[in-house]
């Protein structure tokens, strides 16, 4: 062996902090009638199903069962459909015990982004019931990407994601968010890169039942993510260009799947997992920080709150030059704009935006003023540490926020 050689095998490792990363789950299906791959999936014989009563009652886990069926071995299955909304930690530990007491080998999470993010949860608790009784706010701090070896799940209960939504892309994090109301009514963000599903099915006949005004909010939702990952402060080479196929398959689909048109449906269920393998490796900024916040407190869908907010945010943020060069870029990559301009890519979003029938204003959203007044300031100040607001590449004050909010919920 050559000095040489010698000398870069002893080197020390590089800290796994001070590298980049890129990761989606080890296995993707999509197209029509991927679920089928549940019929051949190796090494499962009881799987507990994760979803809630709509779609339940839509007869989707039947379909899955279907395949499950068709298996040369049997395997038994166990239905959880408490998941609802805005998913919490009590919702979560029914689950774990129905889990426990099942001797589930597979979690099957069928649903929108809370149900995959509710099956998260039961799927680490379930390895590591060491876990179980912490507050979510201590937690949070632990299970970072920093010690991404501490908490391994996989080794003993696989994961599948089936989004029935096309909008959050949490088939392909290493996110959940949770609440945790017994504890104060907050949204507590959890990472882990073993958190990143085992098998992720993009099956567009999963997503034939979603209403239109479902269909826009979660469109919406997706092209959001998509503007925010690629100027969040870890975007990459590897983010940027999956950033801007998303946008492009938004303005190309959303309206045709808002429509009904399968294709179109197709295209968007795609899109919002594209963008999902993007955000999970950029991470996000201030309109999704703003949008949870603000869906949590209103009870308000987040997708819709993401399209009212995108185009206020995005002002907010191309003050900062090197924020304008990317929106002009990116506009005009994803042929969406004629010119290199960020104010055309702000005014073809907003132009979108208004094709669907996204309010322009919060206050269009029917949030009563006085409350929102009265709320405000608080809003501002829990914003200031959510993990993606720590992501928005222009730097803001609590001041900057609340006049961010005043504006969004009046208008210019």
């Amino acid at each position: 062996m050559s000095d040489e050689s010698k000398t870069q095998s002893t080197e020390p490792e590089t800290p796994l902090g001070e590298v980049r990363w890129f990761q989606v789950p080890p296995k993707i299906y999509f197209e029509n009638d991927s679920i089928q791959y549940m019929e051949k999936m190796k090494g499962i014989s009881r799987a507990f199903f994760v979803t809630d009563k709509t779609i339940r009652s839509l007869g989707y886990v039947t379909k899955v069962l279907f395949y499950l069926r068709r298996r040369q071995k049997y395997c038994h299955s166990e239905i959880f459909s408490k998941v609802d909304t805005h998913p919490d930690l009590s919702v979560v530990m029914e689950g774990v015990t129905e889990a426990k007491r099942f001797n589930a080998d597979v979690i099957v999470a069928l649903g929108g982004g809370s149900v995959i993010d509710a099956a998260k949860m039961i799927w680490l608790y379930l390895e590591h019931p060491e876990l179980i009784g912490e507050k979510l706010s201590n937690f949070t701090e632990r299970v970072t990407a920093d010690n991404v070896d501490k908490y391994p799940v996989g080794e003993k209960i696989q994961f599948v994601a089936i989004p029935t939504t096309s909008g959050t892309g949490s088939e392909m994090s290493n996110t959940l968010y949770l609440t945790d109301l017994k504890n104060g009514k907050d949204v507590y963000s959890i990472l882990s890169f073993d958190l990143t599903p085992n098998v992720a099915i993009l099956d567009a006949q999963m997503a034939v039942s979603q209403s239109e005004k479902l269909v826009a909010d979660s469109g919406v939702h997706v092209l959001s993510n998509a503007i925010e990952s690629l100027v969040a402060r870890n975007s990459s080479d590897y983010t940027v260009g999956q950033a801007i196929q998303v946008i492009e398959l938004v303005f190309g689909n959303l309206e045709l799947s808002i429509g009904g048109d399968r294709v179109g449906r197709e295209k968007m269920h795609n899109a919002a997992s594209v963008c999902g393998m993007a955000v999970t490796n950029s991470h996000l900024g201030l309109c999704h920080a703003l949008a949870v916040k603000l869906g949590l407190v209103l009870n308000f869908h987040r997708g819709r709150l993401h399209g009212v907010l995108l185009p206020y945010v995005m002002r907010f943020n191309e003050r900062f030059e090197g924020v304008s060069n990317i929106y002009a870029r990116a506009g005009y990559s994803s042929c969406i704009t004629e010119t290199k301009s960020s104010a055309a890519t702000i005014k073809a979003v907003e132009d979108l935006l208004s094709r669907i029938g996204i309010p322009r204003t919060l206050k269009e959203c029917g949030i009563d003023e006085k409350h929102f007044i009265a709320i405000v300031d608080d809003l501002a100040a829990s914003t200031l540490t959510h993990g993606s607001a720590l992501s928005n590449p222009q730097p803001f004050t609590k001041d900057d926020l609340k006049a961010l909010l005043l504006t969004a919920y009046h208008g210019k």
